[in-house]
């Protein structure tokens, strides 16, 4: 997945603030994309919209993203959802981009879980 390699965060974690992540592609370019907070529920939710600067093969500038948490016997249940991508294409590519970064996210949270 992306996550292994070179990747950059600024995040501003408020209602108004922002957020961009960069990505180092294989190529040597860099792709990144960005969103500003619209609401924060401590333990509860968290909405942004999305906006690109990398080759998406689409425009669109009503991308938004909400993460639902919620309390499940396992934990915490995290549930996704990512709203305004144009087109099944799109929204195929996206589904596996997110699922890679779930899949190094499930691995990263192991390995601290091992390590303590």
């Amino acid at each position: 997945g992306s996550l292994g390699r070179d990747a950059r965060a600024t995040v501003d974690f408020r209602v108004g603030g922002g957020f961009r992540v960069t990505t180092a592609r294989p190529d040597g370019t860099n792709w990144a994309y960005a969103g500003t907070y619209s609401s924060i529920e401590p333990l509860r939710c968290i909405v942004h919209d999305v906006r690109w600067d990398a080759p998406m093969g689409y425009e669109s500038d009503h991308e938004r993203v909400t993460v639902n948490f919620r309390a499940c016997a396992e934990g915490t249940m995290v549930e996704y959802t990512h709203e305004g991508v144009p087109g099944e294409s799109a929204r195929e590519e996206h589904a596996r981009g997110w699922a890679d970064t779930f899949d190094a996210l499930a691995r990263m949270l192991a390995q601290t879980a091992q390590t303590g």
